[in-house]
C-alpha cells in the first residue's frame, strides 16, 4: 500500500531549530519598543527599589508581591533540584518502601540517622545509581 506524500517528518520542513515563533517575536518587539525589561522590573520590585519604580518613601510594596518576584527570578540563577527515589528493603518485615525525596533532604536524613551509602540503594529518575 502506497503512503501519502504529505504529513510527517520531512527534511527542511517546519521552523528552523532555535528560531522564534511569530507570537514570541511579536511580544519581544513590543517590549523592546516600550523599553520594557520584565526581568529588570521584577528585580526592582523584589529589591523594593522605590526610587527606580517611581514610588514615594511612604509607599510600600507588599512583602507577598516581593516574595513572588524573588520566586519568579530564582530559576534564572539557581537550578531546581531533581527528586531522588530512595528504596529501602527490610527483609525482616518482608516489604520494600519507596519514597521520593529531594537530594539535600536525603543527605540530611542520612547524616542524622548515621546511614551509610551501602545501607540504602539510591536510584535517580534516569535509572543511574
Amino acid at each position: 500500500m502506497k503512503r501519502n506524500q504529505w504529513g510527517g517528518r520531512r527534511a527542511g520542513a517546519g521552523r528552523p531549530a532555535g528560531s522564534k515563533g511569530r507570537s514570541t517575536q511579536a511580544v519581544e518587539d513590543l517590549l523592546a519598543s516600550l523599553d520594557c525589561d520584565p526581568i529588570e522590573g521584577m528585580a526592582l520590585i523584589a529589591t523594593n527599589s522605590k526610587k527606580a519604580l517611581g514610588l514615594s518613601e511612604d509607599e510600600t510594596i507588599p512583602i507577598a508581591l516581593r516574595a513572588k518576584m524573588y520566586e519568579a527570578l530564582a530559576p534564572y540563577i539557581a537550578a531546581k533540584n531533581r527528586a531522588v527515589e530512595v528504596t529501602h528493603a527490610d527483609p525482616a518485615e518482608g516489604h520494600t518502601a519507596v519514597v521520593v525525596l529531594e537530594p539535600e533532604l536525603v543527605a540530611q536524613m542520612d547524616r542524622s540517622a548515621g546511614i551509610t551509602d551501602g545501607e540504602c540503594e539510591r536510584i535517580t529518575r534516569d535509572g543511574e545509581q
